[in-house]
Formats: C-alpha cells, structure tokens, sequence
C-alpha cells in the first residue's frame, strides 16, 4: 500500500497544472519583420512589423520615437507584404491570404493571459511580473502585457468556393464543406498526421479535396478552342527572359491566375503559342469528314478533304482477358511503344500501334508528305504537329466506333521513345482525350527546357535539333536569342494538367540533356502541385541501361502510373520525383514564379 501512495505522490509532479507552464509568444514571426504596407491610394511604405496574435493586428516600429505601436486603421491599407507572404484587411482585422488553388485564408489568433500563470508549485512566473505595455498609435495603452505571452493558439480559415468564402475552425467543419469525400479526407488526415495549427497542412488537405475533383481526362481533343489567340510579336518585339517563363501568367503580361477555372483559358494561350513559334497550327477536322471501321483488330480511318483521302491504320491487341471495353495505350512504332508489351498484357490494356509514317516521315520532305494530300499549303509546319494530327485522327475514329471499338476512350494513354518521345508528349499535350502520357527519354525539344539545354554544352539545343521535326522560323530563337522564347517546353509538360504524365530519362546519354529535363520538369510540376493534384506529374530520370530500354528500376514507376490512371487504382502512390544524379541541381533558380 504504501508504494502506491508514493507512486501517486511523484505522478503529481508531472501534472500539468503543477508544472511551470510553457510560454506562448504573443507574436506571429520570432522577431519585426521588414514588410512593405500598400495602401488603397496606391502609395507604399516600409517599415519593420509583427503580427499579434491577441489583438489581430500588425504592430511597427515607429520610425520617429522607435516605439511599438499598432496599425490601428486598417481601411487604408490594401495589404502587408513579408517576404513572400501577403495579409490583407478583412473588417478590423488582418487575414494571410495562401496563394494555392484553392484559395484558402487564415486568420492567427490567441488567447491572452489575464493575469500572470502560476510557476510550479503555485509559485509566480518572474517572466510576468513585470508589465511592458505596447502603445497604439495614438498614445493608449492595449491592456495587455505581451511579455506575459498567451494562454493558447487557435486558427481561423476560410476556403473560397464559387467566388464565396466557407469558414472552418477545425477539419470536422472542413469536412462538411466536401461531404462526399469525407471518408477519404479522414483517411488522408490521419495517414499524413495533419496538425490544423500548421497553415500547410490545412492548404494540402484543401488542396487534395479540389484535386479529387478535377478531371482526369476530358473528352474533347481541345476545352480551350473558343479562346482569342493571344498576341504573337516577331522577335525583335518580344522581351528577354533569361528563367523559365510563369506558366500562370497571361500572355499579355497583365496579371498571372493559379485559379484552376482560368487554366483551359491560359492553356489556350500557351498552346497557341507553341504552335504559332514552334510546330505550326494543328488543322482542325470535321467529323463529317471521317470515316471510321474495325476489321481482323485494324482500325481503319479515312479523311477526305479537298477530294483527296488519307487513310490511316492502326493494329489493336486486345488483351486475352479482361472484359470490354478496356484501357489502352496508343504506342508509337509498336503497340506499347518502347515500353515492355507485358506491363499493358498483364494488366488487361489494349495495344494500338501509330505507323507515323501513314501522316509525316521522320525527316520529312516539305509539301511532299502523305498529309500534305490533304493540306497541300501546309509546308511551312513541323512533324510534330502532324503526327500530333494523325494520333488525335486514331481517336475520332475510335470514338467513332463507339462500343464498337471495345476500348474505354475515358482511359488511354500514349507513350513513345527519343524523337518519338516527344511525339508522344506533343500528342498528349494537344489532345485532352489522353489520360495518361508517357514521354521516354524525350531529350531536348521534349520535356527538356530550351533555356536550361543552352547552358549545358553539347545536347540537343535548339538550335542543334531536327529542322524536320520543327517549323524553320523557330530556329531564329537560337543561341542568343532563346531567352526571347515567350514559352519554354516546362509549359509544354504543363498543357498536360490536370491529366497524367510521367517522364522517363537516361541520363547516360548526354545529348538528350536530362540535367535540363530535370529542371524542367521540377518546373512543370509546380502546375499540379498548384492544383492539389501533384500525385499526377512524375518524372524518374535513372542511368545504367541502354537507349529507349526499360530498366528494371523504372518498372514501378510505369506500372503505379498505369494502374492508377489507366485502371483506376486510386490508392496506388504516383508521387514520383526520381533523380539521383541531380539532386544537387539548383533548379530552383530557374523559377521565379
């Protein structure tokens, strides 16, 4: 017995009550910030601020007397810039705005102490015996003694839906906001230990629940086609820009949107961009003008125009289990492309192989080409955009064929290897009918960045690359001239959000300048990280194995790609970012955006 009450005697003195209370600072940063204030009259100032979290207000450091005092008026003042973070007004008090779509809003708040907490065993803190009043601005005393600290922390949010703002005080009334996807943001916050006190967890989980209900895939080959074509100067109008352009900034400059509701719209853009300085325009066909039908697996399509016909075929290997319709992937050359025909077999996909010489030959003789039968003006436009036009001519036909066609067109994919690499990401990227991209070492004029390829001494350069593949007006941004590119091929990888896209690399190679890749495509995965939905854009960039062969280390990458966007496996993790060999690569200097 007398062991027990000993016992019970020293657990007293781990009570919390019983012990010296930890301090809470009063104060949002460590120490004043430098911060610059905008106000409604469009006039700045800098000056050295906190944030209270009691009071709801930012305090400065009065330049004239030194003395803290309280922003009090808040009317004036359009925002408070700190580094990279932006507060605003909201009625008296201020409120940071999280720059993530969507857009959420925190508010920091505390609860400050009345009298000073007692130190252990009833004793008195010495911290709070003395009282430093901070003055407002116009000399009174704020009742509070903000060396005493606070009592404890709490967060406002508000999350902007539909242009209205939902307020949460915990993740049980931010689950209400998505109750559909309650039990799947449940399992999300318990799997990542999300705290509601951190501002990024709670912006992930916002973000995750958006994502969720983004598209996958659409079904159109192009959402944007009603968008003006943004202005196109010549070269010697454009600026320089010597990073990798913002792919959320409007092509004319004013102003840049994250808002996922603008993104067909600035895709447009960025589109037609790379069309107008890059590849040519991709020519739009009417569907009244193909012809469509499925004989012995061959997939046979005919478009006719100006009296003349081109016909494409294309041979499907339908899996020899499984049910119809099926995924499929459309590979370039071979059914699967350069990636092992088992991965797709295995898991009940369908194959279509795209013979590419049928629209444009890969060193195409200009005017003289199978598609310039039918667009016989068409001389000045690149293999790419062609082969993007005949790839997105297989899938009118398949869509033509409806049930017919025993392919699940909510599910394809299309994947290609070195100049067919790129084929593949130019296709997925101008047809929002492919879910699912896989572009194989691509090297530059794929996912590599033009930008960062001039830097890197003897890869594929723009100016070092294929004039077949490409319209011969781009290479007047070569060399010295590339930094007026208005785009670079980081936003040709982002045309493909919100859809899928992995990148594959071999860094063994160095003409395929995959140290450029890489930068690139740490860019580009910014678009998805932006939209919540970062689990869509992978990239693994590995060496140690031949050209355009799939090692065995880059099997699960491929595969967690297929089984999640080609057969719906959501559970599979596709946050892949492999590159041993550039991990010391300070992409981030490319990106000031």
């Amino acid at each position: 017995m007398k062991k027990y009450i000993i016992a019970w005697l020293l657990s007293l003195c781990f009570l919390p009550g019983l012990q010296a209370q930890e301090e809470l600072p009063v104060f949002l940063f460590p120490d004043f910030q430098d911060a610059v204030v905008q106000y409604v009259n469009g006039s700045k100032s800098k000056e050295k601020m906190n944030y209270n979290r009691v009071s709801n207000k930012f305090e400065f450091i009065d330049k004239k007397d030194k003395k803290v005092k309280e922003l009090s008026d808040t009317r004036s003042i359009f925002m408070v810039l700190i580094g990279q973070r932006n507060f605003i007004p909201d009625e008296d008090e201020m409120t940071e705005v999280l720059a993530t779509t969507p857009i959420v809003y925190v508010q920091y708040r505390a609860k400050g102490r009345t009298k000073a907490p007692e130190a252990a065993y009833g004793g008195t803190s010495e911290l709070t015996s003395t009282k430093t009043f901070v003055s407002s601005e116009d000399g009174r005393h704020l009742g509070y003694d903000t060396r005493m600290g606070a009592a404890s922390y709490y967060n406002y949010y508000w999350i902007e839906k539909n242009g209205k703002r939902k307020q949460f005080k915990d993740f049980k009334e931010l689950l209400k906001i998505y109750p559909k996807q309650k039990t799947d943001l449940q399992q999300y916050i318990k799997d990542r230990k999300l705290d509601f006190m951190k501002p990024g967890d709670v912006v992930n989980l916002c973000m995750y629940a958006e994502g969720k209900q983004l598209p996958l895939v659409y079904g159109v080959e192009n959402t944007g086609a009603s968008y003006p074509k943004p202005v196109t100067p010549v070269l010697c109008e454009l600026p320089v820009v010597k990073t990798l352009p913002d792919p959320f900034q409007w092509s004319d400059g004013k102003g840049r949107s994250i808002d996922f509701k603008d993104w067909s719209r600035r895709r447009a853009e960025i589109a037609k961009e790379i069309e107008h300085y890059e590849i040519g325009e991709k020519p739009v066909v009417d569907r009244k003008n193909i012809t469509a039908t499925l004989l012995n697996d061959t997939l046979t399509v005919n478009v006719a125009l100006n009296g003349q016909t081109l016909t494409l075929k294309a041979k499907i290997t339908y899996p020899t289990g499984g049910t119809a319709p099926y995924p499929a992937i459309i590979g370039i050359g071979k059914g699967s492309g350069s990636l092992p025909e088992e991965i797709f077999a295995s898991r009940n996909v369908a194959q279509i192989a795209f013979n590419f010489t049928q629209v444009m030959s890969h060193t195409q003789k200009r005017g003289e080409e199978p598609i310039n039968k039918l667009y016989p003006d068409l001389v000045h436009f690149g293999a790419y955009s062609a082969w993007s036009w005949g790839i997105s001519r297989l899938i009118d036909g398949l869509e033509m064929l409806g049930a017919g066609s025993k392919i699940d067109l909510k599910h394809l994919a299309i994947s290609g290897c070195s100049f067919a690499g790129k084929m593949a990401l130019f296709a997925g990227a101008f047809d929002e009918r492919i879910a699912l991209t896989i572009t194989q070492e691509p090297g530059g004029g794929g996912a590599a960045a033009w930008r960062v390829s001039e830097t890197l001494g003897e890869v594929e350069t723009l100016g070092r690359t294929s004039h077949a593949w490409f319209m011969e007006s781009m290479f007047q941004f070569k060399e010295e001239n590339i930094n007026r590119l208005p785009f670079d091929h980081h936003e040709l990888c982002a045309l493909i959000a919100p859809r899928a896209l992995l990148v594959l690399g071999n860094p063994d190679y160095k003409w395929l300048a995959d140290e450029s890749g890489y930068v690139s495509c740490q860019a580009a995965r910014k678009v998805w990280e932006t939209f919540g939905i970062a689990d869509r854009m992978g990239f693994s960039i590995v060496d140690s194995h031949p050209h355009c062969v799939l090692p065995s280390s880059q099997y699960p990458e491929v595969e967690a790609f297929v089984d999640k966007f080609l057969l719906g496996k959501k559970e599979v993790d596709t946050n892949v970012t492999i590159a041993p060999l550039y991990e010391q690569v300070d992409y981030k200097k490319w990106i000031n955006w």
